[in-house]
């Protein structure tokens, strides 16, 4: 299994033990430790700290308090290592969804190589993140093992060492601090020959660990501002078992007093809502970070990168936009879709319907007025494939989403015409591999607004002109349910992070939340004076935004009951566009929303 669904897993995991912990708990610094010595030696430099307990199956947090108007947690992973149940990996991806901490430091031991420089209960810093898990061995011309690393090495981001090196000149500990890049891997290291062997691999390494490729691991697949500080307690060679206990504690004791040091020069706090001096409260409900307004037309539909790094968008100007998520930069343009027919001599541009990043990759798929649905490099806006299967007059693709593997594309082309099917089509060649059909019945004019593929990979969910929504299962083609409403069109679908509910955009301005596990109708959201364009759920499940003709954007709260029913409130309401609204998606932290619209703008604006 590849790293990349090995930490899908772990994340999908993380969110089923604490769907709803964000509802109640913000952090700004969250401190991680592992061993039972650095998690006592973390709460002996906080002596008013209390536990904190979100839930029957999610971890034991232990809440610091306010450290100059930084509000700052402590988690303990259960045991040593990045992987396994226990280990650090699911205890940071399971923090950072019930706490969202803005800054997260690995607390605790190490051991240093550098032993003529060094010595016991000197400090390490992490510029970078050395995963050594990940080596070729092989023989070198002398017949001698040679050992070459594979690994990444991730930088700790710039702010967070600055706000250590800054830390150090105040410093007046007798341990002395040290920055570098650090080893990290999952096999303990107390053998004088191996350790050597690791410090030819990685020459600058001041030290090594046990757990902090978690966080560069983390750090590739989502934004994270994250460090490690850890303090000596052996030199990895043999001899870790001297003066142990000693050792362990006055390490742990450093490394957690130098962390206490740095956080009380300040630069942590956002998040405490303390009144005073420094104190920088959440950005307020609806507040705009900003407005990107490169589209020359219509924003239809918006995808992001898996990880939400960047967002694509597209919409009237017949073409899909790339830009950063956190600036609202422009890095690309895709100009790939063009008319076809007569239609192709007119000045008219054409329109993209949709568009949706891969899971996988980086590619992206978009489709619009015709038949075909193209796929293209985000990196160099090159097409790579297209997609001929769709047949019929005037046809265009408003409907396409990704198998969560990446493999797969499901659509469905809106024409006049005997293929009232929805295609499954294989990526890497083009090929038709299922049909379904959806039964519209005797009208010639067949028409798909919207369709999803279940997160989980075993359903696929779509609208029909029929006034029904169909389920059914791509791997068998057998349907799962078909759900039969009562407003003339469903816009839009999105399912629900854990795959069990289906939520629905519809033209009489609700919004309807369908259980697919009980097949019932569990909610509908009245408040939308016209028709709803898009839905969608955010990261933990836990709200639901809404997009409108009527202008606005809408925040539901979304609580499911024990009895199969479910409950839910409008939160807040966006009215920051002048004309319909018409896609959104969620940042990745959940706090913020993204929005586009046919006043040609996407806006990022503050939702929770």
């Amino acid at each position: 299994m590849s790293e990349g669904k090995v930490f899908d897993g772990m994340a999908q995991a993380a969110h089923h033990l604490h769907p709803q912990a964000r509802l109640h708990h913000k952090a700004d610094v969250l401190l991680v430790t592992v061993t039972e010595v650095e998690a006592r030696a973390v709460l002996r430099q906080f002596p008013g700290y209390k536990q904190c307990f979100l839930g029957p199956q999610a971890k034991t947090y232990y809440d610091l308090g306010l450290v100059n108007n930084a509000r700052v947690f402590m988690v303990q992973s259960v045991g040593m290592g990045v992987s396994g149940p226990g280990g650090a990996l699911l205890t940071v991806l399971e923090a950072l969804l019930a706490l969202s901490p803005s800054a997260v430091i690995m607390v605790g031991i190490a051991f240093g190589l550098k032993p003529t420089e060094q010595k016991i209960g000197d400090i390490l810093v992490s510029r970078q993140i050395c995963n050594y898990n990940q080596q070729k061995i092989d023989t070198g011309a002398g017949g001698e093992t040679v050992i070459f690393t594979r690994g990444d090495r991730i930088s700790a981001p710039v702010h967070l060492l600055d706000k250590f090196q800054a830390g150090v000149i105040e410093w007046h500990g007798a341990a002395r601090v040290h920055f570098g890049p650090i080893l990290s891997g999952e096999i303990l290291v107390n053998n004088r020959e191996y350790r050597d062997q690791l410090r030819q691999l990685e020459p600058e390494a001041i030290g090594g660990e046990m757990e902090g490729a978690a966080l560069g691991t983390i750090d590739q697949r989502q934004r994270m501002n994250w460090i490690l500080v850890k303090a000596i307690c052996d030199w990895g060679d043999g001899e870790k078992d001297k003066d142990k206990e000693q050792r362990q504690q006055e390490a742990a004791d450093n490394a957690a007093s130098f962390t206490l040091h740095v956080v009380q020069q300040g630069g942590f706090g956002g998040y405490s809502g303390s009144s005073g001096s420094g104190t920088s409260a959440p950005p307020e409900q609806g507040r705009l970070f900003y407005s990107y307004n490169l589209h020359a037309h219509w924003v239809l539909a918006l995808s992001q990168e898996k990880g939400g790094k960047r967002i694509a968008s597209t919409g009237g100007d017949g073409t899909v936009h790339i830009w950063d998520a956190e600036t609202g930069q422009h890095q690309r343009m895709y100009r790939g879709h063009e008319r076809k027919g007569w239609l192709s001599k007119t000045t008219l541009l054409p329109t993209v319907y949709n568009v949706a990043w891969s899971p996988v990759a980086p590619h992206i798929a978009s489709c619009g007025d015709g038949r075909e649905v193209h796929i293209w490099d985000a990196e160099s806006g090159g097409t790579i494939r297209t997609y001929r299967g769709h047949s019929g007059l005037l046809p265009n693709v408003y409907a396409i989403d990704w198998s969560p593997d990446g493999c797969y594309i499901a659509s469905a082309c809106s024409s006049i015409g005997i293929d009232q099917t929805v295609h499954i089509w294989d990526v890497q060649t083009c090929q038709t591999v299922q049909r379904y059909p959806l039964h519209a019945g005797a009208n010639p004019s067949f028409s798909v607004l919207a369709l999803a593929w279940s997160p989980d990979g075993t359903r696929i969910a779509a609208t029909c002109g029929n006034q029904t929504i169909q389920l059914w299962n791509p791997f068998t083609n057998q349907p799962v349910a078909t759900y039969r409403v009562s407003v003339p069109w469903t816009s839009h679908l999105a399912w629900s992070p854990d795959s069990r509910f289906l939520a629905t955009a519809n033209t009489d301005h609700s919004v309807q939340v369908w259980d697919t596990f009980t097949h019932r109708l569990v909610l509908t959201y009245h408040g939308h004076t016209n028709s709803v364009r898009a839905v969608a759920w955010s990261p933990e499940g836990t709200y639901l935004a809404s997009a409108s003709n009527d202008k606005t954007v809408r925040i539901w709260s979304f609580i499911p009951v024990i009895n199969g029913s479910a409950s839910g409130t409008h939160l807040f309401t966006y009215t920051g566009h002048r004309d319909w609204t018409t896609s959104l998606l969620w940042s990745p932290d959940g706090t913020r929303v993204v929005s586009g619209s046919n006043d040609k703008t996407v806006q990022v604006w503050q939702a929770l």
